[in-house]
């Protein structure tokens, strides 16, 4: 996939037929033959399975800010709104990014506090009721904010490798019973 475009450019300058099973389409023309299943091809069927056989209506979506990230990840969102569905969390992070804590607070709603200041004061008014003043394991309930968890599905455009990384920063923010959605590139030993 990867040089996909310098060969499919080259086989239509020189006029000889490319038969590519790359993920991505490369050169559009006459030379150039589209064998493999591309990222956006997957990314229709998981939309679809996820909709109809998986009776999912909400999805928050995580990608890598490449181009083949980008464009699978607004391909579905236009795909699920088409559908009926509804796309509640959108983050993007670089595709070198190898702590996903960030990228996972803002698809929990928990990243920008400020923004939940009514939330903060209850656990507040909370902690001054049960007279709890140090911030310990057992009393973490009083200061953490719940996450928001209006999506039925998260989509994680990228390899099993860093969506093994950023799912269980899902678990460690209590948002551990999440259904994961993928593409074939998770399909490894």
């Amino acid at each position: 996939s990867k040089g996909i475009e310098n060969l499919s450019r080259r086989a239509s300058e020189m006029g000889v037929p490319l038969v590519s099973l790359a993920q991505q389409p490369g050169v559009k023309d006459g030379y150039v033959f589209q064998m493999g299943l591309t990222t956006k091809n997957q990314v229709e069927e998981v939309a679809r399975y996820a909709i109809e056989k998986g009776s999912m209506k909400n999805f928050a979506v995580l990608y890598p800010t490449n181009q083949v990230g980008t464009d699978a990840a607004f391909h579905f969102w236009d795909l699920v709104e088409s559908r009926g569905g509804k796309v509640t969390a959108f983050e993007g992070y670089d595709p070198k990014e190898v702590d996903f804590r960030n990228a996972v607070d803002k698809t929990l709603g928990i990243f920008y506090p400020e923004a939940r200041s009514t939330e903060l004061a209850e656990l507040a008014a909370a902690r001054a009721k049960d007279n709890i003043t140090k911030r310990t394991r057992l009393t973490e309930k009083y200061f953490t904010l719940k996450p928001i968890i209006d999506f039925d599905g998260v989509l994680i455009l990228d390899e099993a490798k860093t969506a093994s990384q950023i799912m269980p920063t899902f678990v460690y923010r209590d948002a551990d019973v999440l259904k994961f959605l993928g593409t074939s590139t998770w399909n490894t030993a």
